[in-house]
């Protein structure tokens, strides 16, 4: 079944995140105060992970073809601002 579903980011350079095969990532925002990317899936495809990378302005990006999702601003942290990323779905390691 289709569904939207959330996935929060912790504050971190680099994270993977397990959800559903063939996911669409759709955007992504805060909400209290977590980034979260929100994405639609089949509920009932295999899991698989995917990476995501936050990068602060001035910061090299740690991926070479990242895919560009959106753009945060955490207020609990003045002045930062997060440019987050799709690194893709990971391929048997």
């Amino acid at each position: 079944m289709r569904v939207i579903w959330k996935f929060p980011l912790p504050v971190e350079p680099i994270y993977r995140v397990a959800m559903p095969a063939g996911a669409t990532l759709l955007t992504v925002q805060m909400q209290c105060e977590q980034v979260v990317v929100w994405g639609m899936v089949d509920s009932e495809a295999p899991r698989v992970e995917r990476e995501f990378y936050l990068v602060g302005t001035g910061h090299p990006v740690l991926s070479s073809k990242p895919t560009y999702l959106g753009t945060v601003q955490p207020w609990s942290w003045r002045g930062l601002v997060l440019h987050v990323f799709d690194g893709g779905e990971i391929k048997g390691e």
